[in-house]
This record gives C-alpha cells, sequence and structure tokens, in this order.
C-alpha cells in the first residue's frame, strides 16, 4: 500500500507530464510549500499559472446500503487554508489515479477557485 506522500508525489508528477505534453513548462515546487505544487508556463515565458495537486488512490465513493450500493461521488481533501491562500492565475487538478492500476489512465479535474475568470 502506497504511502500518501508517494501518492500525492505521483499525482505530481503526473500533472506535470501532461502539461509537458501540450508544450507547457513545468516546475515541481520543493516540499514544504504551504499551497502551490507546480509552476507551469507557456514556452516564451508571457503566462504563469500556480497549481495545487490533489491526488486520490481512489477518488470514487459509493452510496447505499447493502446490495443496493453503487458508486455515488468523487471525493478528495481539500484543507481552508489551500482555499483561502490561493491567488490569481491558480487552479486544483484533482487526480484520481483509480486504485494505483497502472493499466488505468488516471482521472484529471481542473478547477479555479471561485471568483476567477
Amino acid at each position: 500500500m502506497a504511502n500518501s506522500k508517494l501518492v500525492g508525489g505521483a499525482g505530481e508528477h503526473y500533472i506535470a507530464y501532461v502539461l509537458s505534453c501540450f508544450n507547457y513548462v513545468c516546475a515541481l515546487v520543493r516540499e514544504g510549500s504551504p499551497t502551490i505544487d507546480l509552476l507551469a508556463s507557456n514556452i516564451d515565458g508571457s503566462r504563469a499559472l500556480s497549481i495545487q495537486v490533489k491526488t486520490s488512490k481512489s477518488a470514487r465513493r459509493k452510496r447505499g446500503r447493502g446490495e443496493n450500493k453503487d458508486w455515488h461521488h468523487l471525493e478528495f481533501t481539500l484543507g481552508k487554508k489551500a482555499v483561502e491562500h490561493s491567488g490569481e492565475n491558480f487552479v486544483f487538478c484533482f487526480v484520481d489515479l483509480k486504485g494505483l492500476d497502472p493499466s488505468k489512465i488516471p482521472d484529471v479535474y481542473v478547477i479555479r477557485k471561485r471568483g476567477q475568470p
């Protein structure tokens, strides 16, 4: 069973990989930054984005009783501090690793902080 730091690191590296595939320059921020995991920029540096990545081994949750349980929602942990300290050009990337199965492509949900264009 992977520990939470390894799972988080996997999500951050996956987002960096995807951004690189779309010709964005991406840098992982050193551990200890309270709200930013990645910095991304277009090739000429005219636009930059701060990214916080939240990763789950398996974000899908069931609801119901007994045999009537069915897939209902996704669940990611997001603390109050992360929301309060995020500024302009900031996005959250929620990564679902789908049970750590290497044959499955992770799902990624990109969300801007409320009130941003």
